[in-house]
């Protein structure tokens, strides 16, 4: 249980920046704007948000493996390239 407490907490944490942040951006985009805008920027903004706090959470469950595993260092990009040279913690990580 102790191991999961690192990542939950960055998740929480995480999570309630990126809601404060969200909401007031939006809120300050919004003023003045059209009604079709409104609907727009909402949909793309709930997409965008969506997108972000999954990537939050798997960062965060992520620290919890690497630290529990003992997995360090890890290259934090390969999610997002193709050609990133893995460590040996991330080759251990991709066989397990």
């Amino acid at each position: 249980m102790a191991d999961l407490l690192p990542g939950a907490v960055a998740a929480a944490v995480a999570v309630q920046v990126l809601q404060t942040v969200g909401a007031l951006f939006l809120s300050r985009e919004l003023t003045g704007a059209s009604q079709v805008y409104e609907v727009f920027t909402l949909v793309f903004g709930l997409l965008a948000w969506l997108y972000l706090q999954a990537v939050i959470v798997v960062f965060c469950a992520e620290i919890n493996t690497v630290r529990a595993r003992r997995l360090w260092p890890r290259n934090l990009l390969t999610p997002f390239a193709a050609d990133m040279a893995l460590t040996p913690a991330d080759r251990a990580s991709y066989r397990s």
